[in-house]
């Protein structure tokens, strides 16, 4: 081979040889990224409130010619948004270098609370990574590229239920314990008790109030002995005249004990004064017991008379029932006839019994007629205006 044709031979693979290279070395610089991220998450099922890690790595070109700047100021643990999870809390780990490579990474401490993304796979939103390339000229100057964005792709986690697929009525699991559901019981006793203890109270304070008024409102009446009740003396007048006869010998008792029935009749109070032990039971007057649960007793007596039966029914209201006023008709006869039978001429066997029979009868329905309310309202108002007296 000549020398000519040697050298054209040199010069071709030369020429091939330099184009290889400059087809390698063009490849080889389209195939590096600035960036490149990725994700990597510590579980890929959560259930609800379970918390969990999601790592963000990436790695950027960062050589003496060519530097990569992403802005890591938006992806801060206070910065980033992954709804529907919540972000708890995040760290950053120190960088690493390695082959003209920069790593950096953030953990983010994720959960999700919302039961309606139970059963459904649920995706981190799609991230934006803003960076800036910035390379360096022959001269040593810095040119700073536009704004660009990396967009990581989502990353999807399955969230599980808390409980058993076959159960329709629970969506989230309790903190009730045995105990502390006994301890709420208890308090919620406690309470109850209370509140009634309240109640009562109030109510006794206003009974109180109540009654310091009432007392307000009247002045201290002179204090005596206990007198016993009308329906008592009414009782005792009954067995006093069951037990006399009807004879003219004890017209004189029954005449006693018929003035008692009458006053009572009549609304007025009976004479009572204290019995002491030993004492004789003086003329026209009975002794009655204050019962068990008083001890003592007192002597009882009346001066009423037919006269003043006769003033007390004229001057009933006309609203007074038909069978009090006969009670009283029945009375003043009775003590007329027994006024004449003790002091007067004797009269008749049967106008003496007729006479006591009737005043019995008048007794039983006065006494009965004492434990009606309207009676009770009546002997109430009585003795209160007596009290203010």
């Amino acid at each position: 081979m000549s020398r000519p044709s040697r050298a054209l031979v040199l010069a071709v693979v030369g020429a091939i040889i330099l184009a290889a290279a400059g087809a390698a070395a063009a490849q080889d610089t389209m195939a590096v990224d600035p960036i490149r991220c990725w994700w990597m998450s510590s579980t890929g099922a959560v259930t609800v409130g379970q918390t969990f890690t999601v790592r963000l790595t990436c790695a950027v070109v960062d050589t003496p010619d060519v530097q990569v700047v992403p802005d890591e100021t938006r992806l801060g643990p206070g910065a980033v948004q992954f709804a529907p999870f919540e972000v708890l809390a995040g760290e950053h780990p120190a960088d690493l270098r390695s082959g003209g490579r920069r790593f950096f990474q953030y953990v983010y401490t994720l959960r999700v609370i919302n039961p309606d993304v139970i059963g459904t796979d649920r995706e981190l939103p799609a991230l934006a990574i803003h960076y800036r390339v910035q390379s360096r000229t022959s001269a040593n100057e810095a040119i700073e590229g536009r704004d660009l964005m990396y967009i990581m792709p989502p990353l999807a986690i399955r969230v599980l239920s808390q409980v058993p697929a076959s159960a329709v009525d629970i969506r989230d699991a309790g903190d009730g314990r045995f105990a502390q559901v006994a301890s709420l019981r208890f308090r919620a006793t406690l309470v109850d008790v209370a509140a009634y203890a309240a109640a009562a109270l109030g109510l006794l304070l206003v009974g109180l109030s109540v009654a310091a008024l009432v007392r307000g409102t009247r002045t201290a009446a002179p204090k005596g002995p206990p007198r016993v009740s009308d329906r008592a003396v009414l009782s005792r007048m009954l067995e006093e005249l069951d037990r006399t006869p009807d004879d003219a010998a004890s017209a004189a008792r029954a005449l006693a004990a018929v003035r008692v029935v009458a006053a009572v009749a009549l609304g007025r109070h009976v004479r009572q004064h204290e019995a002491r032990e030993g004492d004789e039971t003086p003329a026209g007057a009975f002794r009655i017991g204050r019962g068990w649960l008083r001890r003592g007793a007192v002597y009882a007596s009346a001066s009423t008379t037919a006269l003043d039966v006769a003033q007390g029914r004229q001057t009933l209201p006309a609203n007074v029932r038909v069978e009090r006023r006969r009670d009283l008709e029945a009375l003043e006869t009775s003590l007329a006839t027994l006024t004449r039978a003790a002091y007067a001429a004797e009269p008749g066997e049967a106008d003496l019994g007729t006479a006591v029979q009737a005043a019995r009868d008048a007794a039983r329905r006065a006494r009965a007629a004492l434990l009606s309310p309207r009676a009770l309202l009546q002997r109430f108002a009585r003795r209160g205006s007596l009290r203010s007296r």
